[in-house]
């Protein structure tokens, strides 16, 4: 039996191909700048104008750290930190950027 008409005797068999779910990777906060954290303003540059919008929120808030919502998207990206407020701790990792 030739190579042939052994390939010949089989049976044909289908192709399956099983569908995954769809895989996405999950922010800490829609709030933080997925591209550079530090860069709330979202103009590919860290400068005092990002440090400046958080600044202007805390005085707002009356000093207090803002809760950001986890529904929306900016910008502006002032949760630097990704824990889901906007405080102190984001001004600060803006400025020593």
């Amino acid at each position: 039996m030739t190579k042939r008409q052994h390939l010949h005797g089989r049976k044909n068999r289908r192709l399956f191909f099983e569908q995954f779910e769809d895989r996405r990777m999950l922010d800490a906060t829609p709030w933080t700048n997925p591209a550079l954290a530090e860069d709330v303003d979202s103009d590919t540059f860290v400068t005092g104008t990002d440090a400046h919008i958080i600044v202007e929120m805390l005085i707002a808030s009356g000093g207090q750290p803002v809760t950001v919502p986890m529904e929306g998207v900016g910008p502006p990206f002032p949760d630097v930190d990704g824990d889901g407020m906007v405080g102190v701790g984001d001004w600060e990792e803006s400025v020593t950027c």
